[in-house]
C-alpha cells in the first residue's frame, strides 16, 4: 500500500464523491454529493442556528447542501429549507438514510438532528 506523503495525494483527488439512490417514497432516483468540510461546518452552523425557533428546517439542512443535479449542482438553496421540512416524513428520512450512510460523518449531524427532533417535542404550540 502506499503512504501518502505528498500534497498532491489529497489535492488529486475529485473534490466530491456523489451516490445515486433510488427513493421508492418518490419513484425517483435522487443524486447526493459528499460534503466538504467546511459546507459540513457551514450547514451544522446553520442547523444549530434554527434549532429552537424551526426545528423541521435545521432538520432538512442536510438534504439541502447534498441533494443535486447531474451536473452536480445543488437542487435547494437554504431558502427552500421551509419548503421541504413540509414534505410527507417518509421521503425525508429516505432520503436522510442515503445521505447519513453516503454523504456525511454521521455522528454531529445525527446529534443536530436528535437535537431538533427534541426541540419540536418540547417547543410550546401557540
Amino acid at each position: 500500500m502506499e503512504r501518502l506523503n505528498k500534497r498532491e495525494d489529497i489535492f488529486g483527488h475529485e473534490e466530491r464523491r456523489y451516490v445515486e439512490a433510488y427513493i421508492p417514497e418518490l419513484d425517483k432516483v435522487a443524486r447526493f454529493c459528499s460534503l466538504s468540510v467546511a459546507d459540513r461546518e457551514e450547514m451544522e452552523s446553520f442547523m444549530a442556528g434554527r434549532m429552537q425557533k424551526e426545528p423541521g428546517t435545521a432538520r432538512v439542512m442536510p438534504i439541502v447542501k447534498t441533494l443535486v443535479n447531474e451536473d452536480g449542482l445543488r437542487i435547494y438553496t437554504e431558502d427552500d429549507a421551509p419548503l421541504i421540512a413540509k414534505q410527507d416524513d417518509k421521503i425525508i428520512d429516505a432520503m436522510l438514510d442515503v445521505i447519513n450512510t453516503h454523504c456525511v460523518n454521521r455522528e454531529p449531524v445525527d446529534k443536530l438532528v436528535a437535537l431538533a427532533k427534541k426541540n419540536c417535542e418540547t417547543v410550546p404550540s401557540d
